[in-house]
């Protein structure tokens, strides 16, 4: 287990998601969160407001992170109301969704997956201004799609509507970041 997953940063860019995302979610929305590692998001999201949603799921490259996704989201599980899936997001077709949300952009490959979420569904994105390069010393950053400002961000992901816009700032001893989010319609 990579206890990262529950690191400041981590857990307060969850915390972000739900706290601005959950205002423009209509009840009994089916969500996804792609590139979900142990699905903290759907554990957050369940915690604060079970019955808003109808079901989470989420899907991730690798198997070991969908085992423990579904023993930390074991409450939800047994109500039916989040699945994990192992698949590579690019691979994969999002129309039965109402919310998409992907906290992960910088660790995914290209932009398939965002051309696959048809237009008019809520998205939620997030990414860090970090390159490969200024993470290259640590074993838990796995950066391949970097953006360095929020309006580089919007250029490559562009939504019909932008609903929510901001970045926060991590400041660690030997690492500083910002994060950056949209939540709108594509």
């Amino acid at each position: 287990m990579d206890y990262d997953a529950f690191s400041h940063g981590q857990v307060l860019s969850k915390i972000w998601i739900c706290e601005e995302l959950e205002k423009y979610i209509q009840d009994k929305a089916r969500i996804v969160v792609l590139g979900c590692w142990y699905n903290l998001t759907a554990f957050i999201l369940f915690s604060r407001n079970h019955e808003k949603y109808n079901k989470i799921d989420g899907i991730d490259f690798n198997f070991e992170n969908i085992g423990m996704a579904d023993k930390i989201n074991n409450t939800w599980k047994i109500e039916n109301k989040l699945d994990s899936y192992f698949a590579d997001v690019n691979n994969t077709f999002y129309q039965n969704y109402d919310v998409v949300i992907c906290s992960s952009v910088e660790d995914i490959k290209g932009n398939t997956w965002f051309e696959r979420i048809p237009c008019g569904h809520l998205v939620c994105l997030q990414t860090c201004n970090l390159t490969s390069k200024q993470t290259k010393k640590y074993d838990n950053w796995n950066i391949v799609n970097a953006t360095k400002t929020l309006k580089e961000f919007k250029t490559k992901y562009p939504l019909q509507k932008i609903i929510f816009e901001g970045s926060k700032k991590f400041d660690y001893q030997d690492l500083k970041y910002s994060r950056h989010m949209l939540i709108g319609i594509k």
